[in-house]
């Protein structure tokens, strides 16, 4: 892909995607993250509530041998998820979370692409979801576990 013309290589990566790809769904993940083989078909049947413009999958994390890997993994099953939960109880999902999202092509063409969020280097799966939902598209929660 080249060099990024700008600090954030992973947006950079994600925009020479998109601008390869051609499909109406688009989805993004992080390189550790693993799926099933029903995990396309499953997400895809989502979208079939034609309002739903982005969505995006809770995680489990997977502990490590070490003591420390351990911790973080409970903590990120724990309290991280309650935290998730609580935030899409008490007003609906108007964000996204970083391992997987999958979004329609029109969404993020109505962002101005995904490197609008090129300046957010922590929080750009975060701001996909805000600025979809602050466009009037409905974001969700998948019911997928990554």
């Amino acid at each position: 892909t080249g060099e990024p013309p700008y600090p954030h290589a992973k947006v950079f990566s994600l925009k020479c995607m998109f601008d390869e790809s051609r499909h109406d769904l688009i989805a993004m993940s992080d390189s550790d993250v693993r799926v099933g083989p029903d995990f396309c078909r499953s997400v895809a049947a989502e979208f079939e509530n034609q309002r739903l413009g982005l969505i995006t999958c809770p995680y489990r994390a997977v502990a490590g041998k070490g003591i420390w890997s351990r911790l973080e993994a409970l903590g990120m099953n724990t309290d991280f998820h309650a935290g998730l939960f609580t935030a899409v109880m008490m007003e609906g999902a108007r964000f996204a979370v970083g391992p997987t999202i999958v979004a329609r092509r029109e969404v993020l063409l109505a962002l101005g692409g995904v490197e609008r969020v090129k300046d957010y280097l922590s929080s750009e799966d975060f701001m996909l979801g805000r600025l979809a939902s602050d466009l009037g598209f409905a974001v969700s929660l998948s019911s997928y576990v990554v």
